[in-house]
Parts: structure tokens; sequence; C-alpha cells
């Protein structure tokens, strides 16, 4: 079962979205306008987002949801033209349900959501906000887009993210960072890297605690 937010300014729909969710064993939280919904976005597990909102536009809003939190994020909305379900799709929607709908759909699909997000969580994926490192394919992906990284790049990442919110040593990244060719990495790669992690992750990823080595935020910014 998971936690589910939704951010919804109707509030007959939220409700009954929310009802018949909680009959199936899950939990909720509501939220009737943008900021709210950031307010409460911490330990969602699931995000049901609507277009239309009284405060901001919910295309915006997803790209925020998507810079603080990496759970899976299904748009509920009366829009259905093509261009507006890519644009969805681009910023890293999982579905995209229009209105009006099938109560008894509706739920279905939100549950292959959470299915698939489950799959992932059971294969060994490492999710951090909106960070996900999958060591089994040996990929990682940032707010629902791939992560370009150099091979050394994607071992100093998947060594802070199975370490997250604890300092790994500078000591133990160079040990990690040593490849199977046995090319030498000294300090200034080890720094090298880092810095462009950093800047493709964003800096409040990566934390640097000094005279010790580097730690990775365990929630995306904290």
């Amino acid at each position: 079962m998971a936690h589910i937010l939704l951010i919804e300014d109707d509030p007959l729909l939220a409700a009954g979205l929310a009802y018949n969710l909680e009959k199936q064993g899950h939990t909720t939280a509501q939220a009737a306008s943008g900021a709210e919904g950031l307010a409460a976005l911490a330990g969602a597990e699931l995000v049901l987002l609507d277009v239309n909102l009284p405060d901001t536009d919910g295309f915006a809003l997803a790209g925020q949801v998507r810079q603080k939190s990496g759970a899976p994020l299904i748009f509920i909305t009366a829009h259905d033209l093509d261009e507006e379900m890519v644009r969805a799709f681009e910023l890293g929607a999982d579905d995209y349900i229009t209105k009006p709908f099938n109560l008894q759909v509706a739920l279905g699909r939100i549950g292959a959501v959470l299915r698939r997000a489950g799959a992932g969580a059971e294969a060994g994926v490492l999710r951090i906000g909106a960070l996900e490192v999958d060591p089994a394919r040996g990929r990682a992906g940032f707010a629902g887009m791939p992560l370009e990284l150099t091979p050394t790049e994607y071992r100093l990442l998947l060594a802070l993210a199975e370490n997250r919110g604890r300092v790994v040593t500078r000591q133990q990244l160079l040990e990690r960072l040593w490849d199977s060719d046995a090319d030498f990495v000294d300090e200034h790669t080890l720094t090298l890297n880092v810095s462009r992690l950093r800047a493709k992750l964003g800096a409040e990823y990566i934390h640097t605690v000094r005279g010790l080595g580097y730690r990775l935020a365990e929630e995306g910014g904290a």
C-alpha cells in the first residue's frame, strides 16, 4: 500500500478519489493548490496532479515536483490534446488520465503505476528524491530523464547512493573508483568527478564534509 498525494482543486473529485484509494488500503493527502502540494510532498509514494490549479500551471508544478521527489507522477486533467500529453510524458509523467473518467479504470491505472514502481524497488533501484540509480542495469536517471554519466561518474554516484545520508571518505571513494583496468584515480580526478556530478544533479544533492569526504543527501536536498 502507498501514501498518495492528490493535488487537485476540485474538492468533490479529490474527496471521491481519496475515499476509494483509502478503501484499497492506501493513505492519502489532499492539496488544493500547487503551494499546498509542494508542502505536502514529503513521504508521497505517488502524486496525482491536475493541470488547472488556482496558483500555478500543473506542467510547471510537475517540474518542481520532479526536482524534489522521484515518486511516480500521474496527470489527471480535462486536457486531452496530444501535444499536452506528450509534454506531460516529457516532464516524467508515468500516466495521463483525462476527465471525465471511469473510476474503476482510473483506480486500475493508478494501481498499475504503483506496481511498476514497486517492481523497480524490489529490483534494487535506489531512489533519492528525483534521482534513481539502477545497479542491476548500470544506469541512472534524474527527474524522469536518463543521466549521461561517464563510467567513473557512475561508480562515484553508486558509491554515494549506496551510502546515502552517510559520509563516504575520500579514501573509500578512491578505492571504489579504481576500475577493472587499474587506471589510476588520484585526488584531483576524484574532485573533478565530484564537481561534474554535482553540476548534473544540483549542488543540494552532494554535500562536502570538510576534512572527511562527501555525503549524498538522504532525501534529495536534505
